[in-house]
């Protein structure tokens, strides 16, 4: 699918005169050291939130989303109307692939989007993994032909798309994680950076505007954090 055609695929899942999208996913390092060392059929709960309007517009989102998420992601529940600002989101819980994402032309999960890790070599040593959001062009244009029409007459052409993600670190080991131009628990971090995540700590990670934006336009993943697999040497 080309870029245009992708960025309409994600602009009409987008809900009646709703014109944003917001994505939240919870990840876990255990998981990702797991995925990369080799094991398969893993996953994990993402949240996806679409914007709407009228005061029928949760529950109309409700009842028509929740089956062609379902289908998409095997199952699907809503799980409530959320105000933020002058906005209201219907929220879906769905469990999202995380899968070992080779360097090729083909998506290695059949979801929409995906959580995808990939092995990354490096000059220091460290053998860095990369964490982001993927995603699959077919799955994504199936899903939004089996929303039905009048949730999408509306559909925007810049949609308005926000991913996070909550980073848990569940290793034995504190460790050190890389992230460029994201928001880290709010707080703006603009080119590479790195910070400690303590054992047992969690933190929250937000893909910058430009990010968000270059995803809407049609890009197909969206980097949230490197995590090195080992130590630096001494």
């Amino acid at each position: 699918m080309n870029t245009i055609a992708r960025a309409i695929a994600i602009a009409s899942i987008t809900i009646t005169a709703g014109c944003k999208v917001g994505v939240q996913t919870d990840i876990y390092t255990s998981d990702v050291m797991d995925v990369i060392d080799g094991k398969d059929g893993l996953t994990t709960p993402m949240v996806i939130s679409f914007e709407v309007s009228g005061k029928d517009g949760c529950a109309d989102a409700g009842r028509g989303l929740a089956g062609p998420l379902a289908a998409a992601y095997g199952a699907a529940d809503y799980i409530g109307c959320r105000e933020v600002k002058f906005d209201k989101y219907a929220d879906f819980r769905v469990q999202a692939d995380v899968v070992n994402e080779v360097i090729n032309d083909i998506s290695d999960s059949d979801q929409p989007l995906y959580i995808g890790v990939r092995a990354l070599d490096s000059d220091d040593g460290r053998n860095w993994v990369f964490v982001g959001y993927f995603t699959n062009d077919e799955a994504m244009k199936s899903l939004k032909d089996s929303i039905p029409g009048e949730f999408t007459i509306y559909m925007s052409a810049n949609p308005e798309i926000r991913m996070s993600a909550t980073l848990s670190n569940d290793l034995r080991d504190n460790i050190e994680v890389f992230v460029d131009d994201v928001f880290v628990d709010g707080r703006a971090l603009q080119s590479t950076q790195s910070f400690t995540l303590d054992r047992r700590g969690e933190v929250s990670i937000s893909m910058s505007d430009v990010t968000n934006a270059a995803v809407a336009q049609g890009d197909a993943s969206a980097a949230i954090v490197h995590i090195p697999r080992n130590k630096a040497p001494d």
